[in-house]
């Protein structure tokens, strides 16, 4: 206790009173106001502040599952790169049909056409110009012009219309021409020539020099 409030306690006791004891009561009003002041201060003092709550990690969205890949079209129908396959009614039982027929007029009883079982050299059937040999269903090759086709499809009840086009060249008698796929000879002579092919992208060589041609379905290219 500060001088000043000792000695306002000792003015507010009676005189009556011995040193002594004025002395006790001074001490214990000295504790009384020590423990109020105590209370004021706690009572003074802010809450403590709430613990600050840890932030939950977000969890990452689930992906979206993968859609399953498109059923692929049963093997034999439809449109390929090389062929269609089309119902005919006129046909019964297990036989399909595998049809190579050139443009209308284009005289091609020169090309040579040849059907093997997969990977043989041996070949099935074949002729010249147009074909249209019926066939158990499977899977063939088809040789035009000795350009190999792989994986032809034949169904029962079906036709396989192979796409087929014709290069005619206009060369005198002389001259040598050359059918070139990925620079492999196909075919060839001198002079005139009507050689029907797949459809797709060959190269004419004459005189050493080769010029890229392209045989468009059911089509005559020029050259």
């Amino acid at each position: 206790m500060d001088p000043w409030s000792r000695h306002l306690f000792r003015s507010l006791l009676p005189f009556s009173m011995s040193r002594r004891t004025r002395l006790i009561v001074t001490v214990a009003l000295a504790l009384s106001m020590g423990l109020v002041w105590q209370c004021q201060k706690k009572e003074e003092q802010p809450p403590p502040a709430p613990a600050t709550q840890a932030p939950v990690a977000s969890q990452p969205a689930p992906s979206p599952s993968t859609a399953p890949p498109a059923t692929a079209p049963a093997q034999g129908e439809g449109s390929t790169d090389c062929c269609e396959v089309v119902a005919n009614p006129d046909l019964k039982g297990r036989m399909g049909r595998l049809i190579v027929q050139f443009p209308e007029g284009a005289q091609a009883k020169n090309t040579r056409i040849d059907i093997f079982h997969p990977g043989d050299q041996k070949f099935l059937t074949g002729g010249y110009g147009n074909q249209a040999p019926e066939l158990l269903p499977g899977i063939y090759d088809v040789e035009i012009s000795k350009k190999r086709l792989m994986s032809v499809p034949v169904k029962s009840g079906h036709d396989t219309r192979v796409k087929v086009g014709l290069l005619r060249i206009s060369a005198g008698k002389d001259t040598r021409i050359d059918i070139l796929d990925a620079g492999k000879t196909l075919t060839g002579g001198y002079g005139d020539q009507a050689v029907g092919l797949p459809v797709g992208n060959f190269h004419v060589q004459v005189a050493g020099q080769a010029e890229g041609v392209v045989i468009e379905d059911g089509k005559v290219t020029e050259f």
